[in-house]
């Protein structure tokens, strides 16, 4: 499998995902995962929407800067909300305890530097390809379960 560098361009709103290249997707893929991670934050309500803009574009460019994947990721938007969960939930641990939104709005280049790494990191994890045959076997595992679970919860009722 082939990797690449995501080359940095401007970003034009107006397009589609569906008519975009894949470089297009992954601007508004990382895009779209700052704005969650800024939302969940806080840091959106507490500061002016061109302060918010900007902090997520340099987010962004930042995240794409020597961001490598595999030549077959397709962004998929419907895991921007996943992806904003887990980098949140890294942030957190390595922050200790909740992420202020001080800390993605400062404008410190160490500080950046830490949360784009984290960014870029679970980009990577959702961008490996899913085992689809493990993914089945683990639900049908858990349905077993559950309707386990219910009938013997049944019969002691």
């Amino acid at each position: 499998m082939q990797e690449r560098d995501v080359p940095l361009q401007t970003f034009n709103e107006t397009q589609h995902l569906a008519g975009a290249d894949t470089e297009k997707q992954l601007r508004v893929f990382v895009t779209l995962v700052a704005l969650h991670v800024l939302a969940k934050s806080g840091a959106t309500k507490s500061c002016s929407q061109e302060k918010a803009l900007s902090c997520t574009r340099r987010l962004m460019e930042q995240t794409l800067q020597g961001l490598t994947l595999p030549d077959d990721f397709s962004p998929d938007v419907t895991q921007c909300k996943d992806v904003a969960r887990s980098v949140l939930t890294e942030l957190k641990q390595q922050f200790g305890g909740k992420v202020e939104k001080w800390v993605l709005l400062l404008e410190d280049t160490a500080m950046e530097a830490t949360v784009t790494q984290c960014f870029k990191k679970h980009i990577l994890e959702f961008s490996k390809p899913r085992n689809y045959l493990s993914d089945f076997v683990v639900r049908v595992v858990l349905t077993v379960v559950i309707f386990t679970t219910i009938i013997v919860l049944r019969l002691l009722i």
